[in-house]
């Protein structure tokens, strides 16, 4: 862990000195995973990559053009690289289309009724509920401790299981009448002129 790292930690120990030391030692070893996760995904994480795919769907369908990576990051609000990467995928899965070269970029591939937010989730290989780690030891002879792992395991199942099917009956035609809906509750016009 870099010096920074340590050196963050320990302000931020001595900021909530209204919490018990248990407490603060559970802060720093979040802060120690997070940071350690951070970094195994390189700075980003599988729900990032998620909402950039799903903004970036949005916006190339309401704009009905071939849209350059540089335009795309500028209104999803992150870096070229990263919509390239997330594009990548999305081109793989057959829900883009790309252009290369002058003029080139990224056009949306189907109807925004054919699309749902499963299909990105699937085509971005997303698990949505995750269990980084298990409790007890299935080599105890409690019940609880030997069991636990196993039981957690079944939820975490039930739960994915229970998102794709959310995800599955929602559509980018969805999520742009929820935007408009928006919209026309804050009757506002906005500023971005290819979406209006």
């Amino acid at each position: 862990m870099s010096t920074e790292i340590k050196n963050h930690n320990k302000i931020q120990a001595k900021r909530l000195t209204w919490q018990t030391v248990c407490d603060i030692v559970t802060v720093q070893t979040v802060i120690k995973k997070i940071t350690v996760q951070h970094i195994r995904n390189e700075g980003r994480s599988v729900t990032s990559e998620f909402a950039i795919a799903v903004h970036a769907l949005v916006f190339l369908d309401r704009s009905n053009a071939t849209i350059a990576s540089e335009e795309l990051a500028d209104n999803v609000c992150t870096n070229p690289v990263c919509i390239r990467r997330v594009m990548g995928k999305l081109k793989k899965a057959g829900l883009i289309e790309t252009r290369e070269g002058m003029g080139g970029g990224y056009r949306i591939a189907k109807a925004n009724s054919d699309i749902t937010l499963r299909q990105i989730s699937d085509a971005l290989e997303n698990t949505l509920v995750k269990a980084s780690w298990r409790s007890g030891n299935p080599d105890k002879k409690c019940l609880v401790a030997s069991g636990m792992s196993v039981v957690m395991d079944e939820l975490v199942t039930g739960m994915n299981r229970s998102c794709n099917d959310y995800l599955e009956r929602i559509t980018i035609q969805k999520v742009e009448e929820r935007l408009t809906a928006l919209k026309e509750k804050d009757n506002e016009t906005g500023g971005c002129l290819s979406c209006q």
